[in-house]
């Protein structure tokens, strides 16, 4: 405070500036590169400290300032909000409960994955950094004979392994881009979400995998604006961090599954996977 004070009339706006330009720069979709991509997932902390310059220029009794920070404070909640005030889809109609699951470079303890499965009857289950021994680990435990569908690509990190066929209709992705935390990262992972299929098709698209990204990404909600629902945004868990577990980073959610926005969402969950610094995605859709 006595530092804000040296400042004079200039003190509370200087404070309360870093928040203004970071609700100015989510909401208008700024963040195009690195490093304001990769910074913007951490925009709920940002959102929950904006009340702080608000309360500095209003004990100044700077107005302006106290208007401009208080503006910025609404905005972030308007963004960052909703997501955990979704409510679940009711309705009739077979259901398909999907799971993703980061198996950190294959550490993840395949008996804690699939008993995660089995309690939530699981019935599509995407995995991402999927090794050689994390394979042979995870057919030791049952996989094959719980799992016994293959659905995604038999070899590479990620897999996709079904209970039973799926309609023909229905279409499930693992993804898994890299993070963006360097100019080249970065242009992969846009190119790799921008790859990613419309939902607005006669196939229903479910995605879901280890994004790293989160709803305050811009290339990522170019992802949903092409017809998806992030299950976990629409049933009030949209702001349950899924990554680092056991790590002191600020924890973020970007692990997702993605559902073509004519499917219901019933619920979905979020669970610790022993081994894994990844928190796994339950999400259980009706299909029309």
């Amino acid at each position: 405070m006595r530092r804000l004070n040296s400042l004079g009339g200039k003190g509370p706006w200087l404070f309360a500036a870093p928040w203004i330009a970071w609700a100015a720069v989510r909401a208008l979709g700024l963040d195009l590169g690195h490093p304001l991509v990769a910074l913007m997932s951490l925009t709920p902390y940002v959102a929950a400290t904006s009340w702080l310059p608000f309360m500095v220029a209003a004990a100044r009794l700077d107005r302006r300032a106290a208007l401009a920070s208080g503006a910025a404070m609404l905005v972030l909640a308007a963004l960052v909000l909703p997501r955990a005030m979704g409510e679940p889809s009711t309705g009739y109609g077979e259901r398909i409960v999907v799971m993703t699951s980061n198996l950190y470079v294959g550490r993840a303890d395949p008996r804690a994955v699939l008993a995660i499965a089995d309690r939530e009857g699981v019935d599509v289950l995407s995995l991402q950094e999927l090794t050689e021994s994390a394979r042979a680990g995870l057919r030791r435990a049952g996989l094959e004979r719980r799992f016994p569908v293959v659905v995604g690509p038999r070899t590479g990190e990620s897999g996709v392994f079904a209970r039973r066929g799926l309609r023909n209709d229905v279409r499930v992705l693992a993804v898994h881009p890299p993070p963006p935390i360097s100019r080249s990262a970065a242009r992969t992972w846009t190119a790799t979400l921008d790859g990613l299929p419309s939902a607005r098709g006669r196939v229903l698209h479910v995605i879901a995998g280890d994004f790293n990204a989160t709803l305050d990404q811009r290339a990522f909600r170019r992802v949903l604006d092409r017809g998806y629902e992030d299950a976990a945004a629409a049933t009030g868990n949209g702001l349950k961090p899924t990554w680092p577990v056991g790590r002191l980073r600020p924890p973020v959610t970007i692990d997702h599954v993605l559902a073509d926005e004519r499917l219901g969402i019933a619920r979905s969950a979020v669970h610790e996977v022993r081994g894994s610094d990844h928190r796994a995605i339950v999400a259980e859709l009706i299909l029309p």
